[in-house]
């Protein structure tokens, strides 16, 4: 009995298929610190709204996200289609734009406002002003409780806090102490999802 009841659990409920997927959500539910946030935006399906930004050829956030709300609304925005097939074969909607670009945030006319938007390793060097005007213009469309959720390699940490200072208009220490250690390094490229921070708006 119990080996058929777990059987039908795995069934119903399988694993993000990549092993850093699994990695990545780990982490980020334990960053969220909060089930109830998670499970009411499972509840709420095609009403709960994902961005990822910069997302690139990776299919970590996007396999994580498709395993955690599948009937989401998920959109995966980078000016290089890389990622592209990746990300649509995890349910995203890629969008071959830049993150600064308001229209990102509209679909058939009406306004979409992210529910939580993701920002793996972002390259601040040289792309500071871009990060800045892509995180100033998600916060502004999030809706109320949503969640900014970025990881970066530690040798970035005060580079990504002064840009999360100018882009939200809050102190840079306040960022700086705020990074939490990850322990699920992913360890990709030259920047590892070495260190997180959760924002909720």
């Amino acid at each position: 009995m119990e080996d058929n009841k777990d059987n039908n659990q795995t069934s119903e409920h399988p694993k993000p298929k990549f092993i850093n997927a699994e990695k990545f959500l780990d982490t980020f539910t334990k960053q969220v610190n909060d089930p109830g946030w998670i499970e009411i935006r499972r509840q709420n399906g095609a009403d709960t709204v994902v961005y990822t930004l910069g997302s690139g050829s990776s299919n970590v956030e996007t396999d994580a996200i498709n395993f955690l709300w599948p009937n989401a609304k998920k959109f995966a925005v980078d000016p290089d289609n890389t990622g592209k097939m990746a990300a649509e074969y995890f349910g995203f909607n890629f969008i071959t734009k830049s993150a600064t670009d308001p229209t990102i945030y509209q679909e058939g006319g009406q306004e979409l406002n992210p529910d939580l938007v993701i920002i793996r390793n972002p390259k601040p060097t040289g792309d500071s002003e871009m990060w800045t005007e892509a995180i100033r213009l998600a916060w502004e469309k999030m809706k109320p409780g949503g969640i900014l959720y970025v990881t970066a390699s530690s040798n970035e940490r005060e580079k990504n806090s002064e840009i999360l200072s100018n882009a939200l208009n809050k102190s840079e220490e306040e960022f700086i102490d705020s990074w939490k250690v990850n322990p699920q390094t992913l360890g990709l490229g030259a920047f590892p999802d070495q260190i997180v921070i959760c924002l909720k708006k």
